[in-house]
């Protein structure tokens, strides 16, 4: 690879002498400095060698036209080709710098934004205090002060602690860390006792201060007492008890269920092998024409690839294939596998947000003429909490 970057920086051009006397040509050019490479003896009047740009003028220069025909057979060289371009292909040239200038031009100019680390503040409206500064799609790289915009973009939006602005080629990024906003609990006390919040099943205990109620294993209600406000000790043969505000953890085992009943008489979709895929593409802006599904009923499958290279450009493709319904009666497995996945995203959405999901399951029975399906996830949360003390 490297070598043909050099020929074809330096030109390498191939060249067919005819002519008497040829080896003692070939030690005449040498002798000169001709430096030849590449050499083809095709037979005794006739020998094709290879040489540089440089080293064709002085070919030329040396070889007599009279006692010897000399054809240039090809040239591969970055000089040749620019030669090209601006006598044969002078339109695709002016293209070229044209598109090139173009490119540059564009990558002056923001066309895209990106936010993140943001939970709580939409995109929206981050977009919208950037526009309020003068910074939006199309604006230009330069005038855009990267310190100065993230410390008004702070000032702006109360619930962010921290921003940091870059810009990657024509991308605008916006890092955001939220503030840690800690609920107030001035306004109502709380028990000293740590409570279960959930029915369940413990499996870890971190207590600090307090006696635990309960051990690994033990299954405890809802508002159980897991850790009591007091600990206990002796005082020579007498046991005391000193009250003490109870401090830790429990962890344990929760199940988020959720049930689902439907008819035993369902409606099953089958493809009829007819399929047609849509394609769109944005660059800069967003396109807002979208074409019209071409059946009325179908599954779709949407892929969207980003180009960042030199211009933004998405690329959206779009797969429909056509549905046709068939009244079918049920059996449990097929109720499962029609119903089962949204009886979970009912009972995956009860799951608590900081639950690691340890495993889930679906199961369907006959329940007075109906399919009923159970769905339930199991995860492992902290489960302690505390009471409102009475007023």
């Amino acid at each position: 690879m490297f070598k043909k970057a050099v020929d074809y920086i330096l030109g390498k051009n191939k060249v067919e002498i005819t002519g008497l006397n040829i080896d003692r040509l070939i030690n005449g050019l040498v002798n000169s400095g001709i430096v030849l490479s590449d050499i083809t003896r095709v037979s005794h009047r006739i020998v094709i060698v290879c040489v540089t740009d440089k080293m064709l003028k002085k070919l030329f220069v040396h070889l007599k036209p009279l006692w010897y025909n000399v054809v240039v057979l090809s040239r591969y060289s970055l000089i040749n080709s620019l030669k090209i371009l601006l006598t044969k292909r002078l339109g695709l040239l002016i293209g070229l710098v044209v598109t090139v200038s173009l490119v540059a031009a564009f990558n002056m100019f923001v066309w895209d934004i990106k936010i993140s680390g943001n939970d709580t503040v939409k995109d929206e409206v981050v977009t919208q205090h950037l526009e309020d500064l003068g910074v939006k799609k199309g604006c230009l790289i330069g005038k855009i002060n990267q310190k100065e915009l993230a410390q008004k973009l702070n000032n702006q939006i109360n619930e962010a602690s921290l921003i940091s602005i870059e810009i990657k080629g024509v991308t605008l990024i916006v890092n955001m860390k939220e503030r840690v906003i800690k609920p107030d609990e001035s306004k109502e006390e709380l028990s000293d006792e740590i409570v279960s919040k959930y029915d369940c099943k413990i499996t870890k205990i971190a207590l600090l201060n307090g006696t635990s109620m309960a051990k690994v294993g033990d299954i405890v209600r809802q508002g159980d007492v897991l850790g009591a406000a007091y600990e206990e000790h002796y005082e020579g043969s007498q046991k005391v008890r000193e009250y003490i505000r109870a401090e830790g953890e429990f962890w344990g085992k929760v199940w988020f269920t959720s049930t689902g009943y439907f008819a035993v008489d369902g409606v099953k979709y089958y493809r009829t092998g007819n399929n047609k895929t849509h394609f769109f593409w944005e660059m800069f802006i967003k396109n807002a024409k979208t074409k019209q599904p071409p059946y009325e009923l179908y599954e779709s499958k949407s892929e969207i690839v980003k180009i960042n290279f030199l211009l933004p450009i998405t690329i959206h493709k779009t797969k429909y294939y056509e549905l046709k319904p068939k009244l079918i009666s049920l059996s449990l497995e097929e109720a499962q596998e029609n119903y089962g996945s949204m009886v979970l995203e009912d009972a995956r959405q009860k799951v608590v947000k900081d639950a690691k999901v340890l495993n889930s399951y679906i199961k369907a029975s006959e329940e007075n003429g109906l399919i009923r399906i159970d769905a339930v996830i199991e995860t492992e949360t902290k489960v302690g909490t505390r009471l409102k003390k009475p007023a």
